[in-house]
């Protein structure tokens, strides 16, 4: 995840008063540089004005399945996935 979704993760409630990215963020790995499609040299992100300096990187069904649930928590019927 790039840093500014992670920004507007921090909007949504995960339901018990944290955000959506404090959920991610305790799941994942940062990454302070990382390659992007097939360019050749490394993104940086440490330069850049915000509190997620960095790619967070986990696995998929973390990317997918935390905000559904947390709307079910809100009334959109969503179930958090088994893993």
């Amino acid at each position: 995840m790039h840093p500014r979704t992670l920004e507007v993760l921090t909007m949504i409630d995960a339901g018990d008063g944290h955000p959506v990215s404090d959920v991610l963020l305790a799941q994942g790995r940062r990454v302070p540089d990382t390659h992007c499609a097939g360019l050749p040299d490394l993104l940086d992100y440490r330069g850049l004005d915000t509190p997620f300096p960095f790619t967070l990187t986990l696995p998929q069904r973390c990317t997918e399945h935390p905000p559904p649930a947390h709307l079910g928590v809100r009334g959109g019927g969503c179930a958090l996935a088994p893993r």
